[in-house]
């Protein structure tokens, strides 16, 4: 599950931590903050960050 928040031109998707896989939630972090640092824009040109 997801949650998507727009916050003044700056959208942030929240995913939903999974207990059962704590592995693969420790890759998905890890490949969300490479995704973070790579300033993603939408095509209204509005910030894109994830979180977990």
């Amino acid at each position: 599950m997801a949650i998507l928040l727009l916050v003044m031109e700056k959208k942030t998707i929240e995913l939903e931590m999974n207990p059962k896989e704590p592995k693969l939630m420790d890759k998905l972090k890890k490949g969300l903050r490479v995704l973070n640092t790579m300033d993603i824009l939408d095509p209204d040109e509005l910030s894109i960050k994830f979180t977990v």
